[in-house]
């Protein structure tokens, strides 16, 4: 029975997501200055559970490999997640995170 997720299930995701990641990641990084903010990639997080039909993996939604741009996606999913925009579940304990639409009253 699928029950939704807490913060704390996240964050245990997000931690290992970012452990996965740093293994991949080169030796040499460049910097870039990126200017978006929890509103524009909270925009985009909707954009793509829209385009997937509502809902999609947690790991689909952090396709970059910048620090900042990881944590930039977390945050946001955490203020979709507080403003009842969005609803993490897990089938099974380690199973993939799905990040699903609140379908609210159209």
């Amino acid at each position: 029975s699928e029950e939704p997720l807490n913060v704390f299930d996240l964050i245990g995701a997000f931690q290992k997501m970012l452990h996965r990641k740093k293994l991949r990641l080169p030796l040499t990084a460049s910097i870039t200055k990126t200017e978006q903010s929890v509103g524009d990639k909270m925009s985009v997080i909707m954009s793509k559970l829209e385009t997937c039909g509502g809902e999609c993996e947690f790991h689909a939604l952090f396709e970059t490999e910048t620090t900042a741009e990881l944590v930039l996606t977390f945050l946001s999913l955490l203020e979709l997640m507080k403003l009842q925009e969005v609803t993490v579940r897990q089938s099974n304990n380690f199973e993939e995170l799905l990040i699903s639409l609140i379908q609210g009253d159209v």
